[in-house]
Parts: structure tokens; sequence; C-alpha cells
């Protein structure tokens, strides 16, 4: 019968090794999921901008039609492009709107 104080140290060095993969996956996903692609951009796609919040492309493109986000069309093109000021932009009116969603009910 193997000594407990084998079993014991096997069982941590598991542990930690289980630890230590976990820890990495989790650092793997924040990178995938929160790095920005590209950090010297200064305009996003469509795409982007709807990913970034969480909704369909449909909407921005809706919020963009109403002018609630600001975007250009590069001459030329047929596709929307949002300035990276937006994000911090579109997070303020939408954190305004939550609070007075909130206090007016």
């Amino acid at each position: 019968m193997p000594d407990n104080i084998t079993l014991t140290t096997e069982l941590q060095a598991i542990i930690e090794r289980t630890a230590q993969q976990a820890a990495a996956e989790a650092v793997s996903k924040y990178k995938k999921e929160v790095k920005p692609k590209r950090t010297n951009r200064a305009y996003l796609s469509i795409k982007e901008f709807a990913e970034h919040f969480g909704m369909k492309k449909q909407t921005v493109s809706k919020l963009i039609k109403e002018r609630k986000i600001h975007a250009i069309m590069p001459l030329g093109t047929t596709m929307w492009r949002i300035p990276i000021s937006e994000i911090e932009n579109y997070e303020k009116k939408s954190r305004i709107q939550t609070q007075k969603d909130i206090f007016t009910y």
C-alpha cells in the first residue's frame, strides 16, 4: 500500500497542473475576447462595433441611420466606418439612457 505522504504529494501535483492549465486557458480566452485585433486603426467596421457591444450588425446600421452613432463612408466605398472614439461615446450615451430608464420607473 502506497504511503499517504506519496499520495498527498501526487494529488498536490495533479491539482497544481490542473490549476495551471485552467489559468492558461482563462488567459488565452481573455486575450481573444478582450484584446483588440488591431490597435493602430482609427476606425471600426459595423461588424466589429456590433461584436464589441454584443448586438446585430443591422442594429448598428439602424443606429447610424438614426444618427445615434457617428460614422463615415469613405469615397469609393459602400462600407460605413465608425471612429474608435464612438465606442466611448456610445457607452456614455447608453449608460445615461439606462440611468434615465431606471429612475423613471
